[in-house]
């Protein structure tokens, strides 16, 4: 189980969610902290990147990972995965 496994619908259904519970509801609910030096901008918002891949991972392979990968490959996976007129 990888990055790999996120896919697109998996990173709006994650955002969804957070935008529903609210972030810090969103950051308790899986145990993530706010994002220090990354943030996944997508159709405007702020996202904090980590917690946005994990949730993504569990929507695609129904475990949440605690974001093992390191944040170097993250950053450039993320923005693969979105649609260019969705990365802002």
């Amino acid at each position: 189980m990888g990055l790999d496994d996120i896919r697109y619908d998996h990173i709006i259904a994650a955002t969804e969610e957070l935008r529903r519970l609210g972030r810090d509801a969103f950051l308790r609910t899986y145990g993530f902290g706010r994002a220090r030096s990354y943030e996944l901008v997508l159709d405007g918002s702020r996202y904090d990147s980590k917690v946005i891949a994990g949730v993504a991972h569990g929507y695609a392979t129904g475990v949440t990972q605690a974001c093992a990968w390191g944040l170097h490959h993250l950053v450039a996976y993320l923005p693969l995965v979105l649609p260019p007129e969705r990365a802002n």
